[in-house]
């Protein structure tokens, strides 16, 4: 038997939380007919960061998360802005988080972080040929440590559990499965 879908009966913000709302609502199920009450996180969406550098190295940052309140190793990303261009804002948010700009950038793909409870986007973009530019300007509470790491040491350390944001590590999966398979020229050891 395939599943129906769920027809909107109402819905309405059950919580502003800034940087997403929780929205309730009243659905039906096209299927059996049963309604049911569903919570879904509205909020911006994502991009996340491949920052190459020209002499083989990958820009990450490493930061305290308060949600697991422990420091974690990531690609630079953030919040899209309403209405910005993917790559846009990925190249914005590798500048103001690392002070680095790309020399030339393209999306290599996007996932939904959580399709049972969120609605947004996370996209996945390379930036290659990174230079430093001084211009970090990073939010007022975001306190950022700059890691350089040789590309050829992403795979293992990826596999030795060092990243452990899911979306960072799907970017870096993402990435390294095209760089194999002969979409990219960057060497991973």
């Amino acid at each position: 038997m395939k599943p129906g879908s769920w027809k909107v009966l109402s819905s309405a913000v059950h919580a502003d939380c800034r940087i997403f709302t929780v929205h309730r609502s009243r659905r039906k199920s096209t299927l059996s007919g049963i309604e049911h009450d569903f919570y879904t996180i509205e909020g911006y969406d994502w991009v996340n960061v491949i920052p190459v550098t020209s002499d083989g190295h990958l820009v990450l940052v490493r930061q305290f998360r308060h949600g697991v309140g422990e420091f974690t190793l990531e690609l630079p990303g953030g919040a899209i802005h309403p209405g910005e261009d993917p790559v846009a804002g990925g190249l914005r948010e590798l500048e103001e988080e690392t002070g680095y700009r790309s020399g030339s950038a393209r999306l290599l793909g996007k996932s939904f972080p959580n399709p049972a409870i969120q609605s947004n986007t996370c996209y996945y973009l390379l930036a290659e040929d990174c230079l430093p530019s001084g211009q970090v300007n990073p939010d007022p509470a975001e306190e950022i440590e700059i890691v350089l790491m040789p590309i050829h040491e992403i795979r293992e350390r990826l596999l030795a559990g060092e990243f452990s944001h899911a979306l960072v590590m799907n970017g870096l999966f993402l990435w390294l499965n095209q760089t194999t398979s002969g979409n990219h020229g960057t060497q991973i050891g």
